[in-house]
């Protein structure tokens, strides 16, 4: 199973322009917004591996 968070259709974003996402599994369920400065600090982060990896369950 695949556990993925996605940027909603149809949901307009941040006022300043920052993504909002969902859990994909509830696409009617609540959208987090971040702005753009976190979100892009976040994409770096996972890009540079500042995660690791997840334990497979």
């Amino acid at each position: 199973m695949s556990e993925q968070v996605k940027a909603p259709a149809g949901v307009a974003g941040l006022a300043g322009g920052g993504p909002v996402v969902r859990d994909s599994k509830d696409p009617t369920g609540p959208v987090l917004g971040f702005g753009t400065a976190v979100w892009s600090s976040f994409i770096q982060s996972a890009k540079d591996g500042g995660f690791g990896r997840c334990p497979k369950p």
